[in-house]
């Protein structure tokens, strides 16, 4: 089976000084870090949900960003006829105690949230994947690795309960 890769936005990553960005360049940067609970400035007006309804993203926003994305995904699964699946949140690069949350498993709690409100008894999720020891962020400058090699060397799967 092929694995496609469908994402909700994508934003530059080039310096913001050398280019100016678009207004939906901000829109998806503000959702990423309001999703992550990353702390920002300004906000990002017009974001719209799958029913074309407009949400502001600020910095208290992450339910609503979270619940903008299970829409969009739960909505993308149906779309592809995806409805009898068990979804595996990529863990944090610092997710190492398979209790605690982190954004991958928030992010499909929203989702499964989502698949409950239009009765998808199909989709499960799996939160299985940790890693063994907290390593640090590979996005904002950090020192930490996408080395697929690395990764899976400090990844970890559990037993599913």
């Amino acid at each position: 089976m092929t694995l496609m890769l469908h994402a909700w936005g994508a934003y530059p990553t080039y310096p913001t000084s050398k280019t100016k960005w678009r207004p939906e360049d901000w829109q998806v940067n503000r959702m990423i870090h309001a999703i992550k609970g990353e702390p920002f400035k300004g906000y990002a007006s017009g974001v719209r949900d799958i029913y074309g309804n407009t949400h502001t993203i600020n910095q208290g926003a992450r339910p609503t960003a979270l619940r903008i994305f299970g829409m969009w995904a739960v909505n993308r699964l149906e779309e592809l006829g995806h409805t009898n699946v068990i979804l595996v949140p990529v863990p944090s690069s610092d997710h190492v105690n398979r209790i605690e949350d982190f954004t991958g498993r928030m992010m499909i709690g929203a989702l499964m949230n989502q698949a409950k409100v239009r009765r998808l008894e199909g989709i499960k999720a799996a939160p299985v994947l940790t890693f063994r020891e907290a390593m640090p962020k590979a996005s904002k400058g950090g020192s930490g690795s996408r080395d697929e090699g690395r990764l899976l060397d400090n990844l970890v799967c559990h037993q599913s309960t």
